[in-house]
């Protein structure tokens, strides 16, 4: 399939590393001009080894501080200088982790600014050219967060909230126009960032690598974390000529990792229980809902990682893209493997009885 993206002017945020990487690397690949954006403009630039040059991509670096207004607006001024972009990647990192209840006002400010208002503001210089030419593509990568909220991650499940629906107003404003504004929300994509997450929490937990990963594994129906390319071709596709009636969309990209409840006794899309159901749809509901006890349980162990995974998922180690003190890993990695023999002991207890639903010999 061809996607159209030949000589098309691509600005990725986040480029440096992880899936800002991988997205710069695809649209590249595609036969796009992409500028990568990021404080590590090195990083950025050895990407070019990554890219075929037989399809006419090309990889340049620019530097970006998300956290300096006027590191954006230079940013902005020299796309404009350029004629604009045709496709826009708003790739942020994530504020440090806070429970709701406590969270300061000042991390919501400081949130804001950095993740929200530099990605608006941004978007909002670079849109006119796009709508002049009657041909745009805008997407945002958030995280699982905005759609099963993160817990002690407040501040960024409320703020990447604001974004998702910032961009699904802003569709509605644009279509007409040619320009298409998608919102991506990952699961648990396998970055390097993640791999020391994951030695952080074994070592804290004092379990071996491979058991915090089973743990983390168990929680994904697909069974496995995610490939950066294989989020990253997504992107591709969302931002070609072939998804030019794709917009105003939230698209998930988790190994059906995500399965958030809908309402009293409804998750995952499925009733659990309830008279007039069709034949099945209870074996279906009881599967459902043993899957959902399997994720919670599992989580227990695994959830740890959620917060950190805010930071990894997005090319930025930690705060905004400031480096993630490994104290805080390690102490992250401990909520999730702690009490290693209790949580195997209740694996083996949720396959027994998902084994027992599936045959309608449910214990309740």
């Amino acid at each position: 399939m061809k996607l159209g993206l030949a000589g098309k002017t691509a600005l990725v945020l986040g480029a440096s590393k992880g899936l800002g990487a991988a997205i710069a690397v695809a649209l590249a690949n595609e036969g796009a001009h992409v500028i990568g954006a990021a404080r590590s403009v090195d990083a950025i630039a050895a990407l070019a080894a990554q890219i075929d040059t037989a399809n006419g991509g090309q990889i340049e670096a620019h530097a970006l501080d998300l956290t300096e207004p006027g590191s954006v607006a230079a940013l902005a001024d020299a796309m404009l200088a350029r004629g604009g972009v045709d496709i826009l990647i708003n790739n942020s990192g994530g504020p440090a982790p806070g429970e709701a209840r406590s969270a300061p006002p000042e991390a919501w400010q400081s949130g804001f600014e950095a993740m929200v208002a530099s990605v608006i503001g941004l978007t909002q210089r670079l849109l006119p050219p796009m709508v002049e030419r009657q041909w745009g593509r805008i997407i945002t990568l958030t995280s699982s967060g905005v759609d099963a909220p993160i817990a002690r991650l407040a501040v960024s499940n409320g703020l990447r909230l604001a974004l998702v629906g910032w961009s699904k107003t802003l569709a509605g404003e644009v279509a007409a126009d040619g320009v298409t504004v998608n919102v991506i929300v990952q699961g648990r994509i396998h970055t390097d960032r993640v791999n020391q997450l994951d030695e952080a929490a074994a070592k804290r937990g004092d379990t071996s690598v491979d058991a915090v990963r089973q743990a983390s594994r168990a929680t994904i129906p697909a069974g496995r974390y995610g490939r950066p390319e294989e989020l990253a071709d997504v992107v591709a596709f969302l931002a070609s000529e072939r998804a030019s009636y794709v917009t105003g969309s939230r698209i998930r990209v988790d190994g059906g990792m995500i399965k958030p409840c809908s309402g009293p006794g409804r998750c995952g899309g499925l009733e659990l229980g309830g008279a007039g159901e069709h034949p099945g749809q209870a074996q279906q509901g009881q599967q459902a809902a043993a899957q959902q006890q399997a994720i919670h349980e599992g989580g227990r162990l695994a959830g740890g990682l959620d917060h950190l995974q805010e930071h990894a998922d997005h090319g930025a180690d930690g705060e905004h893209g400031k480096p993630l003190p490994a104290e805080q890993a390690e102490r992250g990695g401990g909520a999730r493997a702690g009490k290693r023999a209790h949580d195997g002991q209740a694996a083996q207890d949720i396959e027994q009885r998902q084994r027992m639903q599936q045959a309608g010999q449910g214990e309740e």
